[in-house]
């Protein structure tokens, strides 16, 4: 569980310094975080 906030928190603030370059791989994080959440 910290491991998947580790990540979240990593994506979120690489995204938030990239405001206007969107990061194929933060999709991903997100989409993989999302799935292991809900499922």
């Amino acid at each position: 569980m910290y491991q998947l906030y580790g990540q979240l928190a990593g994506g979120l603030i690489t995204y938030s310094f990239q405001p206007k370059k969107p990061n194929i791989k933060i999709t991903r994080l997100d989409k993989q975080a999302l799935m292991q959440i809900l499922g």
